[in-house]
């Protein structure tokens, strides 16, 4: 895959080759899937901004994981974007934000391990 960097799996840590939008002009992963979201109503983490984050899944995860997903057929036009890298930083705190549900709830492990970075 040209235009490519290494981006570990957002489950395992795996590195996996990932296309660089803003060389190519679109998103693509060897083995694994990608994604791309610019926010959404509820979280109390990443509102739409006019910025979006990319993360990568791999093929083992989504099998290990498969009994967490939702499926959906869709149909839709596909629209054609121009990306710019962003730092993650910029758009995705270094702790929950106050008013997130998950601080009101029991703390996984997860959970705990990013409320010890404050």
């Amino acid at each position: 895959m040209e235009n490519t960097e290494q981006q570990p799996c957002l489950v395992c840590g795996r590195p996996l080759n990932v296309s660089d939008p803003a060389k190519c002009g679109h998103l693509s992963v060897d083995d694994g899937v990608v994604y791309s979201t610019d926010g959404n109503y509820g979280s109390t983490v990443l509102d739409d901004n006019g910025s979006s984050i990319v993360f990568v899944i791999c093929d083992a995860c989504l099998v290990k994981h498969r009994g967490r997903l939702r499926a959906y057929k869709t149909s839709r036009p596909r629209v054609r974007a121009i990306w710019t890298a962003v730092p993650v930083e910029e758009l995705i705190p270094d702790k929950l934000p106050s008013n997130s549900s998950l601080k009101q709830s029991p703390l996984d492990e997860f959970i705990n391990g990013v409320e010890e970075q404050t």
